[in-house]
């Protein structure tokens, strides 16, 4: 029997000798794509979280829960600016670590209530994105 005959395309080639698949350069590419995607997606949620909390600090002198909300923000954006780093160095523990964050940002707008589609869509998204990132890492180690 054939061991690429049942071996899908975008997988690569099937080496007799040591039974290990290679990926083929066009598999590594799309990797390639989908781990950069998964890291600008984390970049981008980094600064959007850095600009909305300095943009809420310069309106704190509101009230004394829209500074804490503020710096909360800065530090969830520089959280994030880490893990896109780190996900761009291909760590799969920054990777798992990103997708519990917006796991965790799902259930704690349910629980609190805020039923809009856009809490629903953003987390969803940066999941799906992640989780391509996560093969793509396996794709590129392996």
């Amino acid at each position: 029997m054939d061991p690429q005959a049942n071996m899908p395309q975008s997988q690569g080639t099937y080496t007799a000798t040591s039974g290990n698949p290679q990926v083929s350069a066009e598999a590594t590419e799309q990797a390639k794509k989908q781990l950069k995607s998964a890291y600008q997606l984390t970049y981008f949620f980094g600064v959007i979280g850095i600009a909305y909390g300095a943009l809420i600090l310069n309106l704190s002198s509101i009230s004394q829960e829209a500074g804490t909300l503020g710096m909360l923000l800065i530090g969830q954006g520089v959280v994030f600016l880490v893990l896109g780093y780190l996900v761009s160095q291909r760590s799969k523990v920054a990777a798992y670590i990103s997708l519990g964050l917006a796991a965790l940002e799902l259930i704690e707008n349910v629980a609190l209530g805020n039923l809009d589609w856009a809490v629903f869509v953003a987390p969803v998204l940066y999941g799906f994105f992640i989780w391509r990132g996560l093969v793509a890492i396996d794709k590129l180690k392996g």
